[in-house]
């Protein structure tokens, strides 16, 4: 169960240290062009910050600076425990990514 915000939630972090890290991932992640949107899913076990890419299906080029600014996020800031993942829109079936993004995330960033 998650806590006031500004309280230690059970992951070990406050909900200002992630939303501080969300902050800063969308700014590395929004000039990328193949970027359309970015989510933010809270659970009581760690936070998940959700990238949906249009590419190339399976091409990892699109993919290598969507996983350095993951790791420049966490780079300067306090250890936060939070999860990233990738879903590129071109390589799902028509209309499925609304079965595999998660329901109630927080849209922080949309193209």
């Amino acid at each position: 169960m998650r806590q006031t915000r500004g309280f230690k939630l059970a992951n070990g972090h406050t909900d200002q240290q992630a939303d501080a890290l969300a902050r800063k991932y969308v700014e590395l992640v929004r000039p990328f062009p193949q970027v359309r949107s970015v989510l933010l899913e809270r659970t009581s076990s760690a936070d998940r910050l959700w990238t949906v890419i249009k590419a190339e299906p399976f091409d990892d080029s699109e993919r290598e600076a969507i996983y350095r600014a993951e790791l420049d996020a966490l780079q300067d800031g306090p250890e936060i425990d939070v999860g990233f993942r990738l879903v590129n829109l071109t390589e799902l079936p028509p209309q499925s990514h609304r079965s595999v993004l998660p329901t109630g995330a927080k849209t922080l960033f949309r193209r």
